[in-house]
């Protein structure tokens, strides 16, 4: 977990994966993207597609593809949780520096916007329920 100096709806990236993609062929349709590198490699859920298309502008997008998919991101609120599958101890270091990485890389609209002259509370239309870390598979 990670604090945001932003109040953003919830936006969920993962890596797309054999479960992501028999839900698209159930009718859980994910947000798709220009680039179908991006669109092969992750998944992307938001009840706010138009903010989910500021969040991840072409710089975004490209640093979330130099990460191979190797780490999922949830941002709600201020707050970024940023996971990995089944890592030890010592194996930790990259995904903090990804959720850094992820802050680092967030658009100038994005912060503008919704950065701390924003309300303190994101829109609960756009919102989805707290991310539950029990009902995540590994990415």
């Amino acid at each position: 977990m990670a604090d945001l100096t932003c109040a953003l709806p919830h936006v969920s990236i993962e890596r797309e994966n054999l479960l992501t993609r028999l839900a698209d062929h159930l009718g859980f349709t994910d947000i798709e993207f220009e680039s179908d590198q991006f669109n092969r490699m992750f998944r992307v859920g938001s009840r706010d597609r138009e903010f989910a298309f500021k969040l991840i502008d072409a710089r975004m997008m490209q640093w979330l593809l130099l990460t191979g998919g190797q780490f999922g991101f949830e941002v709600v609120g201020p707050n970024l949780l940023a996971y990995a599958s089944r890592r030890s101890a010592a194996e930790l270091g990259p995904l903090f520096v990804s959720a850094a990485g992820f802050a680092a890389h967030l658009p100038r609209l994005v912060q503008t916007e919704y950065g701390s002259g924003a309300s303190s509370s994101p829109n609960p239309d756009t919102m989805e329920g707290s991310p539950d870390p029990t009902e995540r598979s590994s990415p």
